[in-house]
């Protein structure tokens, strides 16, 4: 990996020729060779792609042989499932007719949203009761206490920012980075979120501020990794992904399809989308 992270570099600086040869002839000289980067490296965000557009610098002809992915099990329990896999029996689709393409793509974007917002509504299981008039009331009053509080929020995380980047210094640790990962509004419903979670709960029983801080701090990182695969595009290629695999799913002989079951169309997916993030 240190030689994939050595062409990275070359390949964002200047992709000087020079220096590209001798990062490969380095790499040749310790046994390795240029198809071993892309079978033996993990990569992340555009690496990839970077680091192939280095390699063809000195070798324009260069695509790398990733060898196959091993689909079959190794329990020997199992071992009646790798010979239909040898015989290419495929298989019949669970939801042939339940269900149709544009429903499960529908159901499939609704738990990806689902999943953006960290939160999950679930239809309350008590009897209604009859209002007794004042419901409207109360929500009004609730709302307009939601909406003070969040400005008084925003207010304050301002005036906390501002305190910190007047402290900053070069010899410091400071929580200023963490504190711009995000936009300040994704911080205030994060806090907003807190309160609310902590009036809904019990009352007599209150976390720790280690807890407190912990809990809001996973919230932020949460919110971070999903920022970064949104703007990575691996939530956009995850979305092409689960697309295929939803057509392969409603009709497994789609393209000559020979999966067995849903892991080893997900690998084969996999497999074929090598390139980008």
């Amino acid at each position: 990996e240190i030689f994939a992270y050595r062409l990275e570099c070359a390949g964002r600086s200047t992709n000087d020729r020079q220096e590209i040869s001798d990062i490969i002839k380095s790499l040749n000289d310790t046994g390795y060779n240029l198809n071993d980067i892309f079978v033996k490296c993990s990569f992340l965000g555009d690496q990839r792609d970077i680091i192939l557009k280095a390699i063809q610098v000195k070798h324009p002809n260069f695509e790398p042989s990733v060898p196959l992915p091993s689909i079959c099990y190794s329990c020997s329990l199992l071992q009646e499932l790798n010979k239909k896999q040898e015989e290419h029996v495929g298989i019949k689709s669970p939801a042939e007719g339940v269900i149709s393409k544009e429903e499960i793509q529908e159901l499939a974007k609704e738990q990806l949203n689902s999943e953006f917002s960290f939160r999950l509504k679930v239809k309350s299981i008590e009897k209604k009761v009859e209002s007794e008039g004042n419901l409207e009331a109360n929500r009004e009053k609730l709302n307009f206490m939601r909406n003070a509080w969040m400005n008084d929020l925003k207010k304050g995380f301002n005036r906390d920012v501002t305190l910190l980047e007047k402290m900053k210094t070069s010899k410091s640790i400071s929580l200023l980075p963490y504190m711009k990962v995000l936009d300040p509004q994704s911080y205030i419903e994060i806090m907003m979120w807190e309160v609310q979670r902590l009036a809904e709960g019990s009352e007599t029983f209150s976390p720790t501020t280690s807890q407190l801080y912990r809990h809001l701090g996973n919230q932020v990182r949460n919110r971070y990794v999903i920022k970064y695969k949104k703007e990575n595009g691996i939530v956009d290629k995850t979305k092409m992904l689960y697309d295929k695999y939803c057509e392969w799913y409603l009709n497994p002989a789609i393209n000559g399809s020979r999966s067995c079951n849903g892991r080893q169309e997900w690998q084969q997916l996999l497999y074929d989308h090598q390139n980008g993030p």
